[in-house]
């Protein structure tokens, strides 16, 4: 039965004045249903007499909740390069109509779901469905950036569920870029107005990390005249 599982058979031996037990284990089969009985009846060979009572009863008693289940809700790391991570959503107990939940991102430039929108049916609802986070990348040098993926309200006619809230997904989007610095260094910093001796001054910039090319401006200035005092 879907109800409940009995741990022995339809046959026990006693020997002498002895007592048997049935157990009768009730099963959460998640389908809303009103309580239901189990009546254990006796039969033995005629020589022998069934005394009262001959049968007896065991209530099962439902106990079914109805939530949506989404696991896990921390942890999920994804990364600029395209590493994505998991979750899974499920129904704890059988619809009587279709329930639909969307899933979206916060912050679509650090990650996207798909699928974008859940549905459950009256066949299904208890088969984990999973939802797949994909790290997107930028150009930024901005570290481990915090994003939330959110469960809407469910849609459904069935009124268990319609407006139903449920947990949203932290997750992290790991940085893929390289920390990019540029200095200026002056490598020869005395210049002779002779051109003798000193000779030129010099300034060289150098840059560290990243390969994107950048445009790096620089100005001039000082107690000396640009034209007048100095040429670049």
């Amino acid at each position: 039965s879907a109800d409940y599982s009995p741990l022995s058979g339809t046959v026990v031996i006693l020997t002498g004045s002895s007592t048997a037990t049935i157990t009768v284990v009730p099963v959460d089969d998640g389908i809303p249903e009103s309580n239901e009985t189990v009546i254990a009846s006796l039969s033995i060979d005629a020589a022998y007499i069934i005394g009262a009572p001959a049968s007896d009863t065991v209530s099962i008693i439902d106990v079914t909740s109805f939530a949506i289940d989404v696991t896990p809700t921390t942890g999920l790391i994804t990364s600029e390069a395209g590493a994505t991570d998991t979750f899974t959503v499920v129904l704890t107990a059988q619809p009587t109509a279709d329930v639909t939940i969307g899933i979206s991102s916060d912050d679509t430039s650090e990650g996207m779901v798909v699928p974008d929108v859940l549905t459950f049916t009256s066949s299904n609802w208890n088969s984990a469905q999973t939802v797949t986070v994909v790290g997107q990348d930028d150009v930024l040098v901005d570290g481990d950036i915090a994003y939330n993926i959110i469960t809407a309200a469910a849609v459904s006619v069935d009124s268990n569920y319609t407006g139903m809230a449920s947990n949203d997904v932290s997750v992290s989007n790991r940085d893929d870029e390289t920390l990019t610095t540029v200095s200026i260094v002056a490598i020869d910093s005395i210049a002779s107005e002779s051109g003798l001796g000193e000779g030129y001054g010099r300034f060289e910039i150098t840059r560290t990390g990243g390969t994107t090319p950048i445009t790096v401006n620089y100005s001039l200035s000082g107690t000396a005249t640009v034209g007048v005092d100095y040429q670049t």
